[in-house]
């Protein structure tokens, strides 16, 4: 599937979203964010899905995950001062889905 037909499917949701009244940049709680600088450039939007980000790159698209429950312990011993503040590494996984010849000069519009 080409760079230009992922877009038209997430846009088609997206619509589909806005059909059964959803904000339409918002679809089943997923909101994406253009890139406008602040991340590498070969990433064109990225959204917030529980338990870390998804990337749409160029050529396909990028799982970024992290351990939800030692996430939730780092940032509530942040806010509570009486929690013990032990921090081991927190574990972080990637999964790339890479589109094999696909078109990455595609442009999406809408």
């Amino acid at each position: 599937m080409s760079l230009k037909g992922i877009f038209i499917l997430i846009f088609s949701l997206i619509s589909f979203g806005d059909f059964l009244g959803q904000d339409p940049q918002v679809l089943g709680g997923y909101k994406f964010i253009e890139n406008k600088n602040q991340w590498p450039e070969q990433v064109h939007y990225r959204s917030d899905i529980q338990g870390g980000y998804l990337y749409l790159e160029n050529d396909g698209f990028l799982f970024n995950l992290y351990d939800g429950k030692e996430f939730a312990r780092y940032v509530q011993a942040h806010y509570d001062k009486s929690l013990p503040r032990k921090f081991d590494k927190l574990s972080w996984h990637s999964y790339k889905v890479t589109f094999n010849e696909c078109n990455t000069e595609a442009l999406a519009k809408g």
